[in-house]
């Protein structure tokens, strides 16, 4: 006679299986709950960096901004009373983290004042009017490139009253080489003409000058016929403490009407 064993499992490892499921169970449960955790704090974190950037970004405009109406209220108010216009160019704190800083090459802040520039007879232009715009720096013009529309010949620059192109007899365009003259921080202003020679009138063709600084900088000025041309360019930087954020606001100011004429943000960093 054979007898069968009833197998059946044992009621403590049937409590230990139970017991590894939940265990198991737990742990899935945790690492879940540790993803979703991590996942809202960074996505926490990433939209608050966005907010403070965001934030900066506009304080960084703003200060730009103040500088540049800063210097503007600041050209403007010494106008009238110099009458010569000025701005001081450098940084200015506006408290402990927040600041800007102004600046301009040698060509931006050369201000050529063409509103009164006549043509007395058929070969001088007289009476256009030179400035440095800053009190800051003096500013120096190593060359001078001269374009007319007639077969006239350049014979004369004069600055100040200082002959500045020495003798010469050029065709247009003329480069002249001119003996450097620097724009003080009063700053002054230089009444300035040109002398011409030859058949035609120099009164009926436009004029041209490019100014060479003695950095390599360059303005081009239609100085005749007469015109609302009396301009300084100036950039400003606004800077926060601690970041290494910023944003350039640079903007082309019009002494003779009193109105900013271009305006636009730039990567130079001032």
């Amino acid at each position: 006679m054979s007898f069968k064993t009833n197998k059946s499992i044992h009621p403590k490892r049937n409590f230990l299986n139970e017991r590894g499921i939940v265990l198991i169970a737990s742990i899935m449960l945790i690492i879940f709950v540790a993803i979703a955790v991590l996942g809202t704090t960074m996505f926490l974190v990433q939209r608050l960096r966005h907010t403070v950037s965001k934030e900066n970004n506009a304080r960084l405009i703003d200060l730009a901004h103040a500088g540049l109406h800063g210097a503007i209220y600041m050209y403007r108010f010494f106008d009238q009373g110099a009458p010569n216009g000025y701005f001081v160019l450098g940084p200015v704190a506006i408290n402990a983290n927040d600041s800007y800083r102004l600046g301009a090459s040698p060509a931006d802040l050369l201000m050529v004042n063409t509103t009164v520039t006549t043509a007395p007879n058929s070969n001088n232009i007289t009476n256009w009017r030179l400035q440095n715009a800053t009190n800051s720096q003096a500013i120096t013009i190593d060359r001078m490139v001269v374009t007319w529309g007639n077969a006239k010949h350049l014979r004369r620059i004069r600055i100040g009253g200082v002959n500045v192109s020495g003798s010469i007899n050029l065709v247009s365009p003329a480069n002249v080489n001119i003996t450097n003259f620097t724009l003080d921080t009063t700053p002054s202003t230089y009444v300035a003409d040109l002398r011409f020679s030859g058949t035609g009138n120099i009164a009926n063709t436009t004029v041209d000058i490019q100014f060479i600084m003695t950095d390599g900088s360059s303005k081009t000025v239609r100085i005749s016929p007469a015109s609302k041309n009396f301009n300084f360019t100036l950039g400003s930087t606004g800077r926060i403490t601690g970041t290494n954020m910023y944003r350039t606001i640079q903007a082309v100011y019009n002494a003779a009407t009193g109105r900013i004429i271009d305006y636009d943000e730039t990567n130079t960093q001032y």
